[in-house]
């Protein structure tokens, strides 16, 4: 998400604003970032701003003095997961997903990846843990597992640990 933010401080950077304005993790599960920009720029600076980020898929949603901000496509994931260096809730997620690959992404699930690796390893692995008894359950049903989750989930791993990416 380390991208997605330094892409929209870019896209901030010439507005004339009356700070800087803060770019957080939205509490919304369908929107990944929030901004305090309404509040700081002029209507016209905000238009400017919203179709920037609109042409580079971006989606925006004014909420007050807060501007909403998604695109699950601005997150990346990992080209190649590194299943064996992986240990923990994390490790068994990956595993389950690398031997069921098939279904789509999800993208409440990759902002969700995306705002707990932000927040650290440990609200990573509750994730990890909590999708783990889920994906369990659904192939019990019968059901496909959003296999494209995996190498945003890599990558996800990898940041929190600080390691490069395989």
């Amino acid at each position: 998400m380390r991208d997605a933010r330094a892409f929209l401080r870019g896209a901030m950077a010439d507005l004339p604003v009356l700070r800087p304005p803060v770019i957080r993790r939205s509490e919304e599960r369908d929107w990944m970032l929030a901004t305090d920009l309404p509040g700081l720029a002029s209507e016209e600076s905000l238009k400017v701003f919203c179709e920037c980020v609109s042409a580079r898929g971006w989606r925006t949603q004014r909420r007050g003095d807060w501007l909403l901000l998604d695109n699950p496509g601005a997150l990346t994931g990992a080209a190649k997961p590194a299943v064996k260096a992986m240990e923990g809730e994390a490790g068994a997620l990956v595993s389950l997903l690398e031997r069921h690959p098939n279904g789509e992404p999800d993208d409440i699930l990759l902002r969700l990846i995306a705002k707990r690796a932000e927040e650290g390893e440990t609200a990573l692995e509750n994730l990890c843990r909590s999708l783990h008894r889920d994906f369990a359950r659904r192939l019990r049903d019968g059901e496909a597992l959003p296999g494209a989750l995996l190498p945003y989930l890599c990558a996800a791993v990898h940041t929190v640990r600080g390691e490069n990416e395989p």
